[in-house]
């Protein structure tokens, strides 16, 4: 039995470990495209910081450790081509030479890579002008290799998510000046902007200037350092003159491969996968960031996570060797250090659980993590969202200070939500207490009532299986300032379809107030714009929503997630003299047109 694994991080390297501990009989040999199997890429900032000394430390398991358990690494070595009927891979060589590997069994663990946002300048520029991505190892050396030649003293980073806030402070702690650009209107758009503006506050009581909503349109290389250039919250310019630029903005899956093998792909073009990890094309399975994430609340998605490439990955190299191992699915728990704080979040905040058909209501709370009587209390702040209707926990989202143990009691969540328990039921956990390291659990939320109600009778509807998000169609209307036209159309969709279709707007500049004109043009036809307000978009609605449709040509979308996008240029009756009332009338009807249709689409 001869498996191949192709990747050498989490998913690849755990895949093969898995086989040797099931089976040492088994000839396995990893393939890896670069010289360093199995090192922590979500260590990268702090190696970058100093506070990891060395970056061979950052290796989980060292290339002795690895060919000790029997398997073989074939290093800077890329796969090119599966043959899945000839059961091969084409590989090269670090020297260009060409060979093929015979596998009976292949497990693709390719990653994911960078995302490349579409900002001018930045195919041009690269790390010999001090402008980065950050992923890899290598990418890392190319990095410290500025920091030594430039001795930057000032740095913009694009993007504030995980990488990009843990980048900050390992920038920070270098004596550098940080600017942090985020096109969200919060840093960390995983949580809850309210949360985030906690991380906000942290990032600038160090040093770092945050601007957020604003979007990155150019870089250019000065005399005097790299220009960026971005557009503001409300389209006003901004520039800045920095020694250093990191772009860090999410990934994309590295499909490539088993897509031209034959292979489907799913949400973000990842590849399908079903819980045993195959692919579907024979003899071929795969895990990792390449795949598509089975999440116990959402269904079929793409959450790109190490701990989730860990699991699939062993599953799959399982599986592989002929076991039965299922994947039981994600909950996208994550944590991250931001200097001082933490913050740590698991399952659904409410408008990913409004997407994906729950009924949510949310309570917020802030208790001291153990007895303010005793010294040193210090707050934590925490989000939990559950279901109206049956009760169950849906998610949580916590921020407190480091040393607040907030990365342990998200898990305390993640543990209830993997077990389908409700809200009250988590509140009658046995969960350990002392005045000095304990919080206490107890009947009262401090917030929406509703969270704390008993469960329903067991013969009421209560899921115990992943809802799809698709449950009913759902529609996502985008223009610049959502004041107008994607309203305009929301509130058109709302009237056509009803309940059968659930309706999102958004604008991708969005102002402060609704057009009163669109507002009094709908209203004629018996629509209603009423409780409603110009909203960003939610980068979780990309990833949710069965269609995009942009207004408008001024509008773009940096980032967008899996939904299919189509473009509407409505009929602008200004151009042939007609203004006013009779103007957005005008208009009104070419947006009901195309409502209607969409709507017979979407079903």
């Amino acid at each position: 039995m001869h498996l191949v694994a192709i990747g050498g991080s989490d998913a690849g390297i755990s895949a093969a470990l898995r086989a040797r501990e099931l089976d040492p009989a088994t000839d396995v040999t990893v393939v890896v495209a670069d010289s360093y199997p199995n090192f922590s890429i979500c260590g990268i900032p702090y190696y970058i910081s100093g506070e990891v000394t060395h970056w061979s430390n950052l290796a989980h398991r060292t290339y002795a450790d690895l060919t000790a358990t029997g398997m073989k690494l074939r290093l800077d070595t890329v796969a090119t081509a599966i043959e899945a009927t000839g059961q091969r891979v084409r590989l090269r060589d670090r020297t260009g030479t060409t060979s093929t590997l015979d596998y009976d069994a292949l497990v693709v663990g390719t990653g994911a890579e960078p995302v490349r946002p579409p900002i001018a300048g930045l195919a041009e520029l690269g790390p010999a002008d001090g402008v980065h991505l950050l992923h890899s190892m290598g990418d890392t050396f190319a990095l410290t290799d500025s920091l030594e030649r430039i001795e930057p003293t000032t740095a913009l980073i694009v993007g504030a998510g995980y990488i990009g806030l843990e980048m900050a402070e390992g920038l920070t702690a270098r004596g550098i000046r940080v600017t942090q650009v985020e096109m969200a209107p919060e840093v960390l758009p995983t949580v809850d902007p309210e949360l985030g503006a906690l991380v906000h506050a942290e990032l600038e009581r160090h040093g770092v200037e945050v601007r957020t909503g604003c979007r990155v349109t150019r870089f250019a290389k000065s005399a005097t350092g790299i220009v960026v250039t971005a557009a503001g919250p409300d389209g006003d310019p901004l520039s800045w003159t920095v020694d250093l630029v990191l772009v860090v903005v999410g990934v994309t899956p590295a499909s490539d491969l088993l897509v031209r093998a034959g292979a489907g792909t799913g949400p973000r073009g990842a590849v399908l996968v079903d819980d045993t990890m195959a692919t579907g094309l024979p003899h071929i399975w795969a895990a990792g960031d390449c795949v598509v994430t089975h999440h116990r609340l959402l269904g079929t998605t793409y959450l790109p996570l190490g701990t989730t490439a860990h699991k699939q990955g062993r599953i799959a190299g399982e599986n592989a060797i002929g076991g039965a191992a299922r994947y039981a699915g994600s909950l996208g728990t994550q944590v991250v250090k931001v200097f001082d704080l933490v913050a740590a979040r698991t399952g659904l905040r409410e408008r990913e659980a409004t997407a994906a058909g729950y009924h949510p209501v949310s309570t917020t709370a802030t208790p001291d993590d153990h007895k303010a009587y005793y010294p040193g209390a210090s707050p934590i702040t925490i989000r939990v969202t559950g279901d109206r209707e049956s009760g169950r926990l849906l998610g949580a989202q916590l921020i407190g200070a480091r040393g607040t143990e907030t990365a342990k009691r998200v898990d305390t969540c993640a543990t209830a939500l993997f077990h389908d328990m409700s809200v009250a039921a988590v509140s009658e956990l046995d969960l350990s207490y002392t005045p000095p390291a304990g919080l206490t659990l107890g009947r009262r939320s401090g917030g929406d009532p509703g969270l704390d109600q008993p469960t329903r009778p067991a013969q009421s509807p209560h899921p115990t299986q992943p809802r799809s998000p698709l449950m009913s169609p759902s529609v996502l209307f985008v223009c610049v300032k959502n004041g107008g036209k994607s309203q305009m159309a929301a509130a058109l969709m709302r009237q056509i379809a009803g309940d059968r279709i659930t309706v999102h707007s958004a604008g991708t500049r969005p102002g402060k107030a609704l057009n009163t004109e669109s507002a009094a043009a709908v209203a004629e036809i018996g629509a209603s714009m009423a409780g409603e307000f110009p909203k960003p978009i939610d980068p979780a609605l990309l990833d949710s929503v069965d269609r995009v449709v942009i207004i408008g040509s001024d509008a773009q979308i940096e980032n967008p997630g899996r939904a299919p996008i189509e473009r509407w240029e409505t009929d602008e009756p200004s151009t042939r003299g007609i203004e006013g009332a009779e103007r957005m009338r005008l208009i009104r009807e070419d947006i009901r047109r195309r409502v209607t249709a969409l709507a017979d689409e979407l079903g």
